[in-house]
């Protein structure tokens, strides 16, 4: 029988960032949501 490991990593904010063209630093909201822990798009509005 074959072992298979599965190895998950904590997804962090640094994770997500992005940083566009001037250095400026930003996150996106969808990615946001998931790291929060919102099921759904129309939770994370309110």
């Amino acid at each position: 029988m074959k072992n298979n490991l599965i190895i998950q990593k904590e997804i962090t904010f640094d994770d997500i960032k992005h940083v566009d063209e001037f250095g400026v630093e930003y996150w996106s909201a969808r990615e946001l949501m998931s790291l929060l822990e919102y099921s759904k798009w129309e939770n994370f509005i309110k």
